[in-house]
């Protein structure tokens, strides 16, 4: 079991209660899928750990076939704990792709950024 998050067994309640929280929004998380779809011609990047055990390339593939403006960047050592695993370089492909929509995309006259 993974447990470096929460090495202190006091701090393990989060794991028991989260499942719980998640059932409780599932409503709004369908809503939320179902309304994909609207945001489909943006620009997106989708960052992934590839060893994730709740999310797996079936999922990935769902997200990138419904954004055609997206990046996406697989990390081969990363797990569901993404952020733990990768924070850095998620950083590093956050600003890289940030940079590379502002490049391309035209700022309209009497906007600032």
């Amino acid at each position: 079991m993974y447990l470096a998050p929460r090495r202190n067994p006091a701090r393990r309640t989060a794991a028991m209660i989260a499942p719980r929280l998640l059932v409780a929004v599932s409503p709004y998380l369908r809503e939320v899928a179902g309304n994909l779809s609207r945001l489909a011609d943006r620009p997106v990047l989708i960052v992934w750990g590839t060893k994730d055990f709740a999310f797996r390339e079936a999922e990935r593939q769902r997200f990138e076939g419904i954004f055609s403006k997206r990046k996406t960047v697989l990390f081969d050592d990363a797990s569901h704990f993404l952020r733990e695993d990768a924070g850095d370089r998620i950083s590093e492909s956050t600003r890289a792709f940030r940079s590379e929509i502002y490049r391309y995309t035209p700022v309209s006259q009497g906007s600032e950024r």
